[in-house]
């Protein structure tokens, strides 16, 4: 993505033990990466959030629809489900009220359901 905005950047490759490392925990608080620098010293990582930072900070570069319209939703459905992937699913204890389910699927049965 920074190539097509045409920022220059730096890269850096770290190994597994590296990303273990008290100072790369103070980047990113789960040892991942990515994990970005932005010019202001500011640290941002999860890879959709620093995509569409990006893209926001450089919208000459046309990589993302304006903010409010129907194709920016679209940028957010394709984007977000990234952060949901690590959330507990709806069967999850924890999250069996009906409550905390979407509407659509309350009560719903699958159709591989004996009961």
């Amino acid at each position: 993505m920074l190539e097509e905005i045409g920022v220059p950047y730096e890269l850096t490759v770290m190994t597994r033990d590296e990303r273990k490392s008290a100072e790369h925990i103070s980047r990113h608080p789960l040892g991942r990466v990515p994990v970005i620098e932005l010019d202001d010293g500011r640290l941002l990582f999860e890879s959709a959030a620093i995509c569409i930072q990006l893209a926001d900070l450089h919208p000459e570069a046309g990589l993302i629809p304006p903010v409010g319209s129907p194709e920016r939703g679209l940028v957010y459905q394709w984007s977000l489900p990234e952060a949901s992937a690590s959330t507990p699913s709806e069967t999850s204890p924890g999250l069996s009220s009906p409550a905390c389910l979407p509407a659509r699927v309350r009560g719903a049965r699958g159709t591989n359901n004996s009961a």
